[in-house]
This record gives C-alpha cells, structure tokens and sequence, in this order.
C-alpha cells in the first residue's frame, strides 16, 4: 500500500469534498422545508449550521490525522477508516446538538 503524505494540500482537498457533501445536504435539507411547506430558517441560521458541520468534520479529520501520525501509520486503509469514524462521529455530534438541516 502507498504512504499518505503530510502535506497541506491532501487536508484541503478533504476539506473540499466535505464542504461539497455538506453543501449538497444542505440543499436537501432546505428542500425538505420548502417540500412540506414550512418556513425556512433564516440564512444566518442556515450559514451557521454548514459552517458548524464543516468545523466539527474538519477538527475530526484533523485530529485522526494527528493520532495516525503519532502512531506512524500512513496506510491509505487506515485513512479511509479513520475518515468514516470521524464523519460517524460528526453525525452523531450533530444529531444530539440540533445541527440538522431538517424541519423538526
């Protein structure tokens, strides 16, 4: 198996994918509203709750990142599990703080 390298440029480009999942499922989200005719929550609101989501993710893929490295293990599988921990993680944070796109 390939190395992962340590480089700005591999977070970045994971933070981009995160930024355009969440961006998808916060367009789902406002859809949802707007489907079952409800008031939309205001943008501030809604900024707010993306801008959270994508902290929360990023500090975990952050933190995975420092923990593997600590370890000294750069093994693509090991990344790719980590990544699914920390958005499982991210999801259950979001859920038990109300960080949801979702009428209630």
């Amino acid at each position: 198996m390939s190395v992962i390298r340590s480089s700005a440029r591999a977070f970045i480009g994971a933070l981009l994918v995160l930024i355009a999942y969440h961006g998808v499922m916060a367009s789902l989200g406002l859809a949802t509203y707007s489907a079952n005719q409800m008031p939309l929550p205001s943008p501030d609101q809604a900024f707010q709750i993306f801008a959270r989501r994508i902290l929360i993710d990023g500090s975990m893929l952050f933190a995975g990142h420092r923990l593997l490295r600590s370890f000294g293990i750069a093994t693509r599988l090991a990344y790719g599990l980590m990544g699914g921990a920390a958005m499982v993680v991210g999801y259950a944070f979001a859920l038990s703080n109300g960080l949801m796109m979702w009428p209630p």
